[in-house]
């Protein structure tokens, strides 16, 4: 039986919202710095889960070899964030949010940035090193924090 559009839009919703209430219950902080309050009005939770995301795929259904998994950062009810080990070559992705049942959302790039990641997965502010240089503070990994917006919700 075929889901309708408005069924697939309530999944993905409710997906969100569980996934904003976990986050919240988890480590029970918003993840916003001043930079990120001046770019959003909406608030984002941490997201430390690991995901598929199919670069350069918006409007077509990704092949198979198409998806790599991403370390996420924080998720909104408007969009995500995940860390890449090189700047993003692509403004388009496709995203698999994998629950129940995977949800897929296409997205655009909104912005990136390089940060360093602290051994526990917190971002190190700001980056002190270029991207791929040694870091001189223990335990760190020189990454790209890439900020997407949703665009739309679709079934494969």
């Amino acid at each position: 039986m075929a889901q309708s559009a408005q069924d697939s839009d309530a999944a993905f919703f409710n997906l969100m919202h569980h996934f904003l209430a976990a986050a919240n219950k988890g480590d029970g902080g918003m993840v916003l710095d001043e930079t990120d309050a001046e770019r959003r009005d909406k608030l984002r939770r941490p997201f430390r889960h690991v995901q598929r995301i199919a670069p350069g795929y918006c409007w077509d259904v990704p092949p198979e070899s198409a998806w790599i998994e991403v370390r996420c950062h924080d998720l909104a009810q408007c969009g995500f964030s995940f860390f890449l080990d090189e700047k993003p070559g692509f403004e388009r992705l496709v995203a698999m949010f994998r629950l129940a049942e995977p949800i897929y959302v296409a997205a655009r790039v909104n912005h990136w940035r390089p940060v360093l990641i602290d051994a526990w997965g917190g971002v190190v502010e700001p980056c002190p090193t270029s991207p791929g240089a040694m870091s001189t503070l223990p335990r760190t990994e020189s990454k790209f924090l890439v900020g997407c917006q949703f665009m739309r919700r679709f079934a494969l």
